[in-house]
C-alpha cells in the first residue's frame, strides 16, 4: 500500500502516514494538535473556506462548484483542479505550492 501524504488542516504542515494509518488519530509532529489520518488522498479535494477558513474535504467531483460551508453556512466556491506544470499531479487551481513535487507555484515578492 502507498503511504498517504497530506497536510495537516491546522497549521497546513505536510506529513506522509503509512496507508496503514488511515482513520487513526495522531498528533502533528510541527503543531502537535491532535489530527485524522484521511482514509485516502486523491479523490478529495482539501480547502478552506474563504469566509471563516474552516478546513473542507469535499469530492472531487464538486471542483468548479459552490457549497454551502458547513461551519458559517456561507456559501463558497470549491477550487477547480488542474495539472501541476511541474510534475503533472493534479492539484487545486489556487494552491500556492504542489502537494506533490513542492514546487512553488506562485512567485513570491522581488526584493
Amino acid at each position: 500500500m502507498p503511504d498517504i501524504s497530506f497536510n495537516c488542516p491546522k497549521c497546513d504542515g505536510n506529513l506522509v502516514v503509512d496507508a496503514k494509518g488511515a482513520g487513526m488519530e495522531l498528533e502533528c509532529p510541527h503543531c502537535k494538535d491532535t489530527i485524522i489520518v484521511p482514509q485516502h488522498v486523491g479523490t478529495d479535494i482539501y480547502f478552506r473556506c474563504g469566509a471563516c477558513g474552516a478546513s473542507l474535504v469535499i469530492d472531487e467531483q464538486a471542483a468548479g462548484m459552490d457549497l454551502e460551508c458547513p461551519t458559517c453556512q456561507k456559501t463558497i466556491p470549491v477550487p477547480n483542479l488542474i495539472p501541476c506544470p511541474f510534475c503533472g499531479e493534479t492539484i487545486v487551481s489556487d494552491a500556492i505550492k504542489c502537494e506533490h513535487c513542492y514546487k512553488a507555484l506562485i512567485e513570491g515578492p522581488s526584493g
